[in-house]
């Protein structure tokens, strides 16, 4: 390699030298090392000027006109080295120029690859093109290259592809894609013709291999996005009738995986469809549909379309066995049992003849298999045990063949629910612990996260029985324990599902990292522009080309992002035990731990509190048959939900949300609080964690209200609410980290003019305690100082406006100043949104004792499959907070202040933060008019360091208008003691030991 003095010119004959001394042949080694050589020198030569773009624009030429006499191999390194030098040099233009070069010459290299013998080189090479596709937005410079590259692709992964191969998904989407840009730019007729018809042989090939799912390791993911690629191809190459037989496998797929959600559109397209079906689809739709409708328990329903259908001239055929069992099925449903009975013995005993004919047939055997275990249920419900002992003892044996995992699940779960339903307690015990072990064999085994979370369904039944059984049988500490384990184990699927774990950390100054920011937001730019401003007519193709690009950035990004979040949290340590559970809390101060879990069939209450001096920890388990999750749902939260949104979105008035809270104050108080009040005040609890499962992490706690009018704030004194026990022993292993600074963030506009103030205010009362604080404010309150200074910080505090939205996760956040231009931002969003996403993936606060999210409904949770939370309190807690304190709904501007400057001066005076909230909170509430204006009036004052005098100064004359507001009112009025004022923030976390006031 040249000297480090040299210039890019010498560098470039340095590495030519190097390279034509070797053969070609063997030449691979030796490229990856000149070419990776070179990328570490460039950001010195662009830094001292060595660096000439005219160079590099001339080696482009060159290599674009073939002038070099060099091996096509050697001219594609040097078309690496150069699009190195031309992100270095920084020049946007320059670099796409490269890279499309670049791309022209492996998509040569590509060409002269023998699949049959390189065929790893060959995807790499397509792949490495690709990703410059989407760096660069290549689509809009030379559409005809991208669209032969995916094309490359598409035959790359294609070629020689069995029914295993997990890469047929990939080849079919390239296919699909390079097809949509010729067809977007023209080009030869004849040639898309070829392609299409290539297209549709493979899509059809791919929908054949369809009862070969079984091959597929048990795991019918791979199966499923296989057949929907194959959907998206005929629908794009025609026919239509081509097209519904690959809906109706993908729909039988669905049915048989319990992928109710996704069936559904299938099935209304069918049926929509109409006389277009093809004859077999046709034949077999009715099923389908009575088979989901009777999946739904809408039993009633399957029995009349299957009434409807045609009648089957063979009672031993599949489809006619089929239909029996969902017609067996609807009617066990409808509680006609007898009918039942003798509907699951018929299909026994033709199943039975059908096997004597056809010994081995596996779809017959499963069929009489559950047909027994079905029977076996039916007696076992009745009380008819030994005759039920004896169908389950067949199922269990299976015939000439043993069960699947899957049938032995199904099996075990028909005899303890037979036996829950006849209310033989400790039976149904043992038989669901029966239940756990196979579903966790089952798990186990299976590796795809999106197989794993929709398994979290099923879960959730046996451990609700489980917990229900455990508590009815006097095992309360079993009980809590099963509860905490089924809690964590859903939040480790989360983590699997939101976070990838095969990406890596990137350091914000990486150069390449900071480019694929800046490129994420011109594509981003792009996709606005061809979305049409106010006015303007849409690009839908600008508007494809713009979501492509993004859809290739977000992955590129992806893969350079993560990190090691989850990589010892909080699956890996699912059990935990009642001793370790209570260990999570300070000792002594009359703390205790409630567990509260909703069942299918109603709700458990498990307190658990430390014995005194020694003495075995005291647990109580409570079960609470009125209140499933069911009715929880849609009797307590959803109104409350419907009615909040409808009240912030502007579409009712504020008192309908008055109303709305008041009503989940009194239900929830009523339902979950009351019964277990006085075992609370008999073990002397008024400190609590609180361990609240699915849906009840959304209920506003602090503000339930008490029989006698009063409010469960004033029964306590501290309270956390925990995402589940395994999680905070797993992140809060080691000490605490000594007291380091704080970093306070305002983002201030109009309509959160004190959002400045409050972290101004909070700076003074740290220089006040000597505390030391970093602030920021206004427009250097951005992501890249929460992400710098958050990784030295001990405290966080965040006044900014928190944004849940009902798109998803990626819409959902916090809304901080927009980046400086030209700065890597998270995910490459520069208008300030830093979206949940980002936050689980890249947030650092090692050592963070407490984050303050002061923002609006930034305690929302995005409920899941299982309805465990994914929020901004569980990325803070993940990227190293120990406690967080957020909101349930939108806050007042003037009363957060308040709220906020109080919690904190407790705070730093020595009290934790969960007794911290709940004083501040009990204070705002009873606070008079003319005292709330004095403490307004408190937190005006000279512009903090680095702040903007005129925001300040803002903040000022309102801080003075709402302080004549107040004194406007009777001295002995209370104008915050509505909860909407103070019951929105929660501390979330793990509970902090009493600690002595700083001197």
């Amino acid at each position: 390699m040249a000297p480090a003095s040299a210039s890019y010119r010498a560098l470039v004959d340095a590495a030519l030298r190097r390279l034509r001394a070797v053969d070609p042949r063997s030449a691979g080694p030796l490229i990856d090392a000149v070419v990776a050589e070179a990328g570490e020198l460039m950001p010195a030569m662009a830094a001292d000027g060595r660096l000439d773009r005219d160079d590099v624009r001339r080696l482009d030429a060159m290599l674009r006109a073939r002038e070099l006499p060099l091996a096509l191999d050697t001219r594609e390194a040097l078309s690496e080295i150069n699009l190195a030098a031309a992100h270095a040099a920084g020049d946007a233009a320059l670099a796409r120029q490269a890279a499309q070069t670049r791309c022209m010459l492996l998509h040569a290299v590509a060409q002269r690859i023998d699949p049959a013998q390189r065929r790893a080189a060959l995807k790499r090479v397509t792949r490495r093109a690709l990703d410059l596709v989407a760096e660069h937005g290549l689509e809009a410079v030379d559409p005809q290259l991208v669209a032969d590259l995916h094309l490359q692709a598409g035959n790359v992964f294609m070629r020689g592809f069995g029914p295993l191969d997990d890469e047929v998904d990939r080849g079919l989407e390239h296919f699909l894609r390079g097809l949509e840009i010729k067809r977007a730019h023209g080009g030869d007729p004849a040639e898309r013709q070829r392609l299409e018809d290539l297209m549709r042989r493979a899509a059809h090939y791919v929908v054949d291999q369809t009862p070969l799912r079984s091959l597929f390791g048990g795991d019918p993911s791979r199966a499923w996005r296989r057949l929907e690629t194959a959907l998206a191809v005929l629908e794009a190459v025609g026919p239509a009738q081509d097209a519904h037989g690959a809906r109706a496998e993908l729909l039988q797929l669905a049915l048989e995986s319990r992928l109710l959600d996704a069936a559904e559109p299938l099935l209304q397209a069918l049926v929509q469809a109409g006389d277009a079906l093809p004859p077999r689809v046709a034949q077999e739709l009715p099923l389908q549909h009575a088979d989901w409708l009777a999946q739904r328990h809408r039993p009633a329903e399957a029995l009349a379309v299957l009434d409807a259908a045609p009648a089957r001239d063979d009672d031993q055929d599949e489809p006619a066995l089929h239909a029996a069992t969902i017609r067996a099925n609807a009617l066990r449903l409808l509680g006609r049992w007898d009918e039942a009975e003798a509907a699951f013995a018929s299909i026994e005993q033709r199943c039975a003849r059908a096997l004597a004919a056809e010994p081995g047939r596996v779809s017959f055997a499963e069929r009489r298999l559950l047909a027994q275990a079905h029977l076996g249920y039916l007696l076992a419900r009745r009380g008819r045990t030994a005759e039920a002992e004896e169908w389950f003892g067949r199922a269990t044996v299976g015939g000439d063949q043993a069960p699947t995992p899957d049938a032995q699940l199904r099996v075990a779960d028909l005899w303890a629910m037979g036996l829950y339903e006849a209310r033989q307690w400790d039976e149904a015990l043992a038989k669901y612990e029966r239940v756990r072990e196979l579903r966790t064999r089952i798990d186990e085994a299976t590796a795809d996260p999106q197989v794993r979370e929709g398994l979290l369904g099923a879960w959730a039944l046996t451990e609700s029985r489980l917990v229900e059984l455990q508590i009815r049988t006097g095992r309360a500490a079993q009980a809590l324990q099963t509860a905490e384990a089924a809690k964590s184990r859903v939040l480790r699927e989360l983590a699997r599902r939101h976070v990838p774990p095969h990406a890596h950390a990137a350091a914000p100054q990486d150069a390449r990292m900071q480019a694929l920011h800046q490129a994420w937001a011109q594509a981003d730019a792009e996709r606005e522009a061809a979305a049409g401003a106010k006015g303007s007519a849409a690009d839908p193709a600008a508007l494809r080309r713009a979501e492509a690009r993004l859809a290739g950035l977000r992955e590129l990004i992806e893969r350079r992002v993560q990190a090691a979040t989850f990589a010892a949290a909080p699956g890996d340590d699912e059990s935990i035990g009642v001793d370790a559970m209570l260990a999570l809390l300070p000792p002594g101060n009359g703390w205790g731990l409630v567990c509260l879990h909703a069942g299918h069939e109603g709700s458990a209450v498990l307190i658990a509190a430390p014995g005194a001096d020694g003495a075995t920890a005291a647990v109580e388990g409570i079960w609470l048959p009125d209140w499933p999750y069911a009715r929880l749902l849609d009797e307590l939260y959803l109104p409350w939900e419907a009615a909040a949104r409808a009240v912030f979105d502007g579409d009712a008035p504020v008192a309908d949300w008055h109303a709305a809270l008041e009503r989940v104050r009194r239900q929830a108080h009523a339902a979950l609080w009351a019964p277990v009040a006085a075992r609370l005040a008999a073990h002397g609890l008024r400190r609590l964690l609180l361990l609240p499962h699915r849906l009840l992490h959304l209920l506003p706690w602090t503000a339930l209200q008490a029989d006698a009018g009063g409010e469960l704030l004033d029964g306590i004194d501290a309270l956390c609410v925990a995402p589940g026990a395994a999680l905070l022993r797993t992140l809060h292993r080691g000490p605490p980290a000594p007291t380091r600074n704080a970093l306070l963030l305002g983002c201030p506009d109009a309509d959160a003019p004190l959002m400045g103030a409050e972290a101004a205010q909070l700076a003074r009362r740290c220089a006040a305690q000597g505390r030391a604080a970093t602030l920021h404010l206004g427009a250097a309150a951005h992501a890249e100082a929460l992400a710098a200074d958050g990784a030295q910080a001990g405290a966080v505090h965040l006044a900014c406006h928190g944004i849940w939205s009902p798109d998803g996760l990626r819409a959902s956040g916090l809304r901080l100043a927009p980046l400086p231009a030209g700065s890597p931002a998270l995910f490459g969003q520069q208008d300030g949104l830093v979206p949940i996403p980002a936050l689980l993936a890249q947030l650092r606060l090692p050592g963070c004792e407490l984050a303050m999210l002061s923002a609006c409904e930034s305690g929302l949770a995005r409920r899941s499959a299982a309805d465990e939370p994914v929020s901004l309190p569980l990325a803070f807690l993940l990227a190293g907070a120990r406690q967080v304190v957020a909101s349930l709904w939108p806050v007042a501007d003037d009363a957060t202040l308040l709220l906020m400057d109080d919690l904190w001066q407790r705070w730093l005076a020595g009290t934790p933060a969960a007794q911290a909230l709940l004083q501040a909170q009990r204070r705002l509430r009873g606070l008079r008019a003319a005292d709330a204006a004095d403490a307004l009036l408190a937190c005006r004052g000279a512009p903090a360091p680095g702040a903007d005098p005129w925001l300040m100064h803002d903040a000022d004359a309102h801080l003075t208008a709402l302080a004549a507001q107040l004194r406007a009112l009777p001295a002995e009025a209370r104008p915050y003691a509505s909860p909407d004022y103070w019951a929105a923030f929660i501390c979330f976390g793990a509970p902090a030991a009493d600690r002595p006031p700083r001197s």
